[in-house]
């Protein structure tokens, strides 16, 4: 049957939150390194600006505009990773809340059935007659306090 219809594929494991929150933030850092060397031409746009004058200052302006330009749509795309980097942040956060939820959960059980089983182990008349013993004892004592 194989020969026939092939082979099943391996699946490639699912990718995981820590996996994504990476390549996100490596994506980040490269945006934000692009919008720094934007940031640089600006500057420089800006001092070629102060030095030239008539259609060499048009042809400066129209360069900076389209760095401009570039510079918010990097930022645009900067932004929007940070929003998918909060995503993840916030279902990596309910996950590890559902954990400990879960632990704690299980701690309470296992807690309920000690206390259930260690219960079971005390006997109430003893203890009534164990503290009515001592109750009379310490009144002989008394008396006996009181007789010397």
């Amino acid at each position: 049957m194989n020969r026939i219809f092939g082979k099943k594929k391996p699946t490639a494991p699912a990718p995981s939150l820590s996996d994504a929150s990476g390549r996100i933030d490596q994506r980040v850092s490269a945006v934000d390194g692009k919008i720094a060397k934007l940031d640089a031409e600006l500057r420089k746009y800006k001092e070629q600006l102060k030095k030239a004058k008539g259609p060499t200052a048009a042809n400066i302006k129209r360069r900076a505009m389209d760095t401009l330009k570039r510079k918010k749509m990097y930022e645009q795309q900067r932004d929007q990773m940070a929003g998918q980097a909060f995503n993840i942040e916030q279902t990596s956060f309910a996950i590890d809340s559902i954990k400990d939820t879960q632990t704690t959960v299980a701690a309470m059980k296992v807690a309920a059935s000690t206390l259930k089983a260690e219960t079971k182990k005390l006997n109430i008349d003893s203890i009534e007659d164990t503290q009515d013993d001592l109750g009379d004892m310490m009144e002989d004592m008394n008396e006996i306090n009181e007789m010397t």
